[in-house]
């Protein structure tokens, strides 16, 4: 099964042919499955932003407590 063969994968490759042992995956459906993940780590990218500006918000704010009890 090497280059010259029509049914093996590596035969398809070397022809650059397509079929049951090489399927063509749609273009579309990559570039579907791209934005998803983009979209998907946008968001993600979001809310940990929001979550450490949280974070942040409540440190202040036990710091400020500290300072008033502290006189």
């Amino acid at each position: 099964m090497g280059k010259g063969d029509k049914k093996s994968g590596k035969g398809k490759r070397f022809k650059g042919t397509y079929g049951n042992s090489r399927t063509k995956i749609s273009k579309r459906k990559n570039e579907e499955e791209l934005s998803n993940l983009k979209k998907k780590a946008a968001s993600e990218k979001k809310k940990a932003k929001a979550a450490a500006a949280e974070e942040k918000a409540e440190a202040k704010e036990v710091k400020a407590e500290e300072s008033k009890k502290a006189p």
